[in-house]
C-alpha cells in the first residue's frame, strides 16, 4: 500500500491531501488558513528609525570623507576642516528643529 502526500503552501494557507495508490482515491485532505497580520505597525516603525537615523548617517560618513580629504590635501586642510564642521553643525540643527 503506497501513500503520497500532496501540498499546497500559499501565502496565507496551507492544503494537503493524501492519496492512496492502491485504490486510486484520495483518503483524506483539509485545508489551513492563516489570519493576516498588521504589518503598519512594523512598517510605521521602520520608517519612524529610517527618519531619525538618516542625518547621523549621512553625518557620520560627511564627516568621515572630509577628514579623509584634509589628511591627504595637506595643503587646504583649514578648509576641509571647515567643510566638516559645517557640515557637522547643520546636521545638529536640522535634526533639533525637526523635534520641535
Amino acid at each position: 500500500m503506497g501513500r503520497i502526500l500532496g501540498l499546497d503552501l500559499g501565502t496565507n494557507s496551507i492544503g494537503w491531501a493524501v492519496y492512496d495508490k492502491t485504490t486510486n482515491n484520495i483518503t483524506d485532505y483539509g485545508v489551513t488558513v492563516f489570519q493576516k497580520k498588521n504589518k503598519t505597525g512594523r512598517i510605521n516603525k521602520i520608517k519612524k528609525i529610517k527618519k531619525y537615523l538618516t542625518p547621523f548617517i549621512a553625518l557620520i560618513t560627511f564627516t568621515i570623507i572630509s577628514l579623509i580629504v584634509t589628511f591627504f590635501d595637506k595643503t587646504n586642510w583649514q578648509f576641509w576642516l571647515n567643510i566638516s564642521l559645517t557640515g557637522f553643525i547643520t546636521c545638529i540643527t536640522s535634526q533639533q528643529n525637526k523635534k520641535r
